[in-house]
């Protein structure tokens, strides 16, 4: 789903939209897999620890993100 919206594009704003930990879970899903995207923004969002956590595992096998 995420990966079709970013169309080839390499940087995704996310920031100040309301996420919270479900939306978060499955930007971490999509993080998993994802080999285009360079920069990631999601400042001002709402997400817990629980999103926060699977964020980063997810950031620790994307090898795209710089």
């Amino acid at each position: 789903m995420i990966n079709d919206q970013l169309d080839g594009a390499d940087k995704m704003y996310l920031s100040n939209l309301g996420i919270m930990d479900t939306q978060s879970l499955h930007i971490a899903v999509f993080l998993r897999t994802d080999t285009r995207l360079k920069e990631l923004h999601l400042n001002g969002n709402c997400i817990g620890d629980g999103g926060t956590r699977e964020l980063g595992n997810a950031l620790g096998v994307n090898t795209s993100l710089i």
